[in-house]
């Protein structure tokens, strides 16, 4: 029996449903993934514009890492918009115990893919002050990829 690759979509939520964790799943899926998400941050949104961005707290985005790490290792990770500095280190954190567990129960590490989420599409800023310069010494450094749009990589 085949089992089921897991993938893990660490991101906002996208109320209107076009971006964030909402696409990551729907991707996943069409793949044969079972995708699991990790929230990072809420947007009320809609084709048109962003309305309003709240963040997730630090414990549920760990209580969060704990419970899939624990049940649902990954194959992959596919991060996205992380908004804060913040948040940053928190995920990093807990990418960094991703790979000490799988190395100490000797499942294969996951690879791990970083879109990162700075404007929406319509133009909207999803990220604080110094997110991304944290994101550049702290986050990259642990994905295997990297995958900026044009805008986000100047």
């Amino acid at each position: 029996k085949v089992k089921t690759p897991v993938a893990w979509t660490v991101a906002g939520s996208d109320s209107g449903g076009g971006a964030g964790i909402q696409a990551d799943l729907h991707a996943m899926r069409a793949l044969g993934a079972h995708g699991c998400s990790i929230i990072t941050a809420l947007t009320a949104q809609n084709s048109v514009g962003v309305d309003a961005v709240e963040f997730c707290s630090e414990k549920m985005i760990r209580a969060s890492f704990k419970s899939l790490r624990n049940d649902l290792f990954p194959g992959a990770i596919k991060l996205g918009m992380m908004g804060t500095a913040e948040i940053v280190d928190v995920v990093v954190d807990e990418l960094k115990a991703v790979l000490e567990h799988a190395e100490k129960t000797g499942q294969t590490k996951p690879s791990i893919v970083c879109d990162p989420v700075m404007v929406a599409t319509t133009g909207a800023v999803l990220m604080e002050a110094g997110t991304k310069e944290k994101m550049l010494q702290a986050l990259f450094p642990l994905c295997n990829i990297v995958t900026p749009n044009k805008k986000e990589a100047e």
